[in-house]
């Protein structure tokens, strides 16, 4: 699918394992989606690169899938992570030891082990 010009460079940011997000330069809200202005205060947005770090707030293991191209990644762990930079992102959990996510676990930015163009997360040590 095409990428809207004001997503690309969150998605190239996650191609490389990077969290690229934006901030609002009148109000500094982050949105945890790439906007075309801040959702709070309609100013205008300015990337950084957040840390990456975060909690899980809710998560799901999907052990199916209608689509072959993901089978190999099954079970596939999907989680709402609340980013320190203060943002929230639905996300897929990777690493061996993905089945073991649960609410209030941390999480950091997968940078190694990913399967997707998109930010993928890890549990922390």
């Amino acid at each position: 699918m095409p990428v809207p010009d004001h997503a690309a460079r969150f998605q190239e940011g996650g191609a490389e394992g990077r969290l690229l997000l934006q901030r609002c330069v009148s109000c500094a809200h982050v949105p945890g989606l790439p906007r075309i202005a801040c959702p709070r205060c309609f100013g205008p947005l300015g990337w950084f690169e957040a840390p990456g770090t975060g909690r899980i707030v809710s998560c799901a293991i999907l052990r199916r899938t209608h689509n072959e191209q993901f089978e190999r990644h099954l079970p596939i762990v999907l989680a709402l992570v609340r980013l320190d930079a203060g943002a929230e992102l639905i996300s897929t959990l990777v690493g061996p030891d993905r089945l073991e996510a649960a609410i209030g676990r941390p999480v950091d930015v997968a940078r190694e082990d990913r399967w997707s163009t998109l930010v993928q997360f890890r549990l922390a040590d």
